[in-house]
């Protein structure tokens, strides 16, 4: 195993082409080294080429099924494919591989959220809570789970009931966030406020004073937090977001959408705070200028499904629902496994009284996450209508 000791001590360092040889070397040597392949495949990924990263470490779980890490790291690998459903099967067996490995856990956990699957996410974290009740780790997720599904004084709860981690930086800041969507932004206030004194260019950090601040109707207090944390981080999107959010709904129209145009200016232009500069515009609903921004930002925007889910909402501000349905459909083309585009195409259909077409559309949504209440809501409403109409 000469040359996979050599690929190991390269890929720590940091020199993935010289790992990348090695590891191909030690293949070349011996064919079926499952821990070169499943190595090797994490180099992959970690390089953006995701199927041939999730190739490999498929070849070595075929080899040797029974490794939980891999399983894992193949469930990261179909996430950033967009693979959703695949990925959740692959962190699914890492858990059956290791029932209490907390890194599959937290990873579906995330995916769940990110799906907005709350039934999924919640059944997975009782059982976590159930199988590791003395895990710190396990029970923080508990709390972030609870927190995300609406039952937030559980969160707090368990939040409150945790040793402080190092600083107690992270648990207080949760507990912070729970405290405010529990409606008690003082209490957020607190929770912010003394992470800020260990933390003070912790972006995060800032952000959130910004939104206590803002639930507490302190605009200036608000908007110089929000400012600093774009200053931290110039690309953060949810700062920029509530920041020009607060000034339109302050009344102060002038600056808004300042902070995203001085950021352009730079010529840094990144998608998420691209996507969220024009989502503000619609916001103000001004869709005729977020339509000639998506036009001009095209570039930068080109095969993103929510560049044709913007387009799409632009065009129904505008009333042309004909090519707001066009574009839903050349996102979706774009790539089939999300669900943003296929809930917003039946959401328009529904709208505009094409309750069959709407049906359809919901069901294929369901079909791939079932307990999607948004959806589940949708298809009860659909169903009513074309019960009238057939009746």
């Amino acid at each position: 195993m000469k040359y996979l000791e050599q690929a190991i001590s390269a890929h720590q360092s940091g020199n993935a082409a010289l790992a990348e040889q090695l590891y191909q070397k030690q293949l070349n040597e011996v064919p079926n080294e499952h821990n070169a392949m499943q190595l090797y495949g994490l180099l992959k990924m970690s390089t953006n080429r995701l199927e041939e990263g999730a190739a490999l470490m498929k070849q070595s779980l075929d080899i040797e099924p029974g490794q939980p890490h891999v399983w894992n790291n193949l469930g990261s690998c179909l996430k950033k494919l967009n693979r959703n459903s695949d990925a959740i099967s692959a962190f699914q067996r890492a858990i059956s591989e290791k029932d209490d490995f907390v890194p599959a856990y937290k990873n579906l956990i995330y995916l769940y959220m990110h799906l907005g699957d709350d039934d999924n996410l919640w059944k997975l974290a009782t059982e976590l809570k159930s199988k590791l009740p003395s895990n710190n780790e396990a029970m923080h997720l508990f709390g972030k789970a609870a927190n995300f599904i609406g039952k937030h004084g559980l969160a707090i709860e368990t939040f409150a009931s945790l040793p402080l981690d190092g600083d107690g930086g992270t648990l207080k800041h949760d507990l912070g966030i729970a405290y405010r969507l529990n409606g008690e932004p003082q209490r957020a206030l607190e929770c912010f406020e003394a992470v800020y004194k260990s933390h003070p260019s912790n972006a995060s950090v800032l952000h959130n004073l910004g939104n206590a601040h803002s639930d507490l109707n302190n605009v200036d207090e608000a908007a110089s937090f929000f400012k600093k944390a774009i200053d931290i981080n110039p690309d953060y999107a949810e700062s920029h977001k509530n920041l020009s959010t607060l000034l339109w709904k302050s009344g102060n129209k002038a600056d808004f959408l300042n902070s995203y145009k001085a950021r352009f200016s730079s010529g840094q232009i990144t998608t998420p705070l691209l996507l969220s500069y024009i989502e503000q515009i619609i916001f103000s609903e001004d869709y005729g200028f977020a339509l000639e921004e998506l036009k001009q930002y095209e570039k930068f925007l080109e095969g993103s499904v929510d560049f044709y889910v913007l387009k799409s909402r632009c065009y129904t501000g505008l009333r042309d629902v004909d090519s707001a349905v066009e574009s839903l459909k050349f996102g979706i083309a774009i790539n089939d496994s999300i669900i943003a585009p296929k809930l917003e195409l039946a959401k328009l259909y529904f709208e505009n009284h094409q309750y069959d077409l709407a049906l359809q559309g919901i069901n294929k949504v369901l079909e791939e996450v079932p307990s999607l209440e948004e959806a589940q809501n949708l298809a009860k409403a659909c169903q009513q209508k074309v019960d009238v109409v057939n009746n």
